[in-house]
């Protein structure tokens, strides 16, 4: 997974409508939004955040937080990626620091503001491998791409997943 495993947009979108959701909470994840006031996206790569825009369209009618990370891992979106692709037409954009050099996302102040939202959708592999274990019902959306996560979740590899933990 990363760089190395690169797949165009067709490629990528035909690949998760042909596989479908190896596990699906979308029916879960449509009544948690239909009685939501606020929601939290947190972004993922910043070539991806673009294909964010049409679910944040459909969420406009509620407060929206958009979260990036301050600077990149690997290839991860920034507040200067969120803002070029037009994310802060729809929400308002956050960048969750870094703190003694590791990203904040588990950091108390973080996960406090979170559990401020109704609903909270995580995109990205990364943001399900720290987040999962939190308990606060976020919704993860993602490949399982590497072995560990799809035996942990019993899934095949490369499984497309839509998961609430």
């Amino acid at each position: 997974y990363g760089p190395a495993s690169r797949m165009s947009l067709p490629e990528a979108l035909r690949f998760v409508k042909e596989k479908g959701f190896a596990v699906d909470h979308y029916r879960e994840l449509k009544e948690a939004l239909e009685e939501a006031e606020r929601v939290a996206v947190l972004g993922d790569n910043a070539g991806e955040i673009v294909l964010d825009i049409p679910l944040l369209e459909q969420l406009s009618d509620r407060e929206l937080h958009y979260f990036v990370k301050e600077r990149p891992l690997i290839n991860d979106a920034t507040v200067l990626e969120a803002e070029g692709v037009g994310i802060g037409d729809y929400a308002t954009i956050e960048a969750v620091p870094f703190l003694d050099g590791i990203i904040a996302l588990r950091s108390p102040y973080f996960l406090e503001k979170l559990k401020g939202f109704d609903v909270v959708i995580a995109k990205g592999q990364g943001n399900f491998e720290t987040l999962s274990d939190v308990g606060l019902g976020i919704f993860f959306a993602f490949l399982a791409k590497c072995e560990v996560v799809a035996r942990y979740l019993g899934v095949e590899p490369w499984s497309p997943m839509l998961v609430r933990m």
